[in-house]
């Protein structure tokens, strides 16, 4: 009877993760986290700025949106291009599940535009790379 009633707690209890983990995956809380690297120093307020406008434009990514993006901004660091200094930015965008190839794209023109109005600096010296998983950890619950 015991092992009957335990086996049973066993199913229920991962019935009830699997519930909650497909909750979360539909309700979009799976953040993206979005690492920028700037060879210039900014201030506050320009990282400030950035954050604002870059987290504006989540919504254009599936899922995605200003509440549930984490973003980091790393800045004066020294790149270098074909054995020169660069002054350029990095940004890595990274997901959790495939997101629409379109969507993708529409997002990083308009980061581009971002980081063309916010830091001025030229779109050739902007790089940007998107790392898809399907593993993810968020708020201690693995998908």
């Amino acid at each position: 009877m015991t092992k009957l009633i335990l086996n049973v707690k066993i199913i229920l209890l991962k019935s009830f993760k699997t519930d909650i983990s497909t909750k979360i995956i539909l309700k979009g809380i799976i953040m993206p986290y979005i690492n920028i690297t700037a060879a210039k120093k900014l201030d506050g307020c320009t990282k400030s700025e950035l954050y604002q406008k870059i987290a504006e434009l989540m919504p254009v990514l599936p899922g995605k949106n200003i509440d549930n993006t984490l973003l980091s901004i790393t800045d004066g660091v020294c790149f270098y291009m074909s054995g020169k200094p660069n002054d350029g930015v990095f940004v890595s965008v990274q997901l959790f599940k495939k997101s629409p190839e379109e969507s993708k794209k529409e997002f990083s023109q308009k980061v581009y535009s971002v980081l063309k109005d916010v830091l001025k600096i030229d779109e050739g010296c902007v790089y940007m790379n998107f790392s898809e998983f399907e593993n993810w950890a968020s708020g201690g619950n693995y998908f």
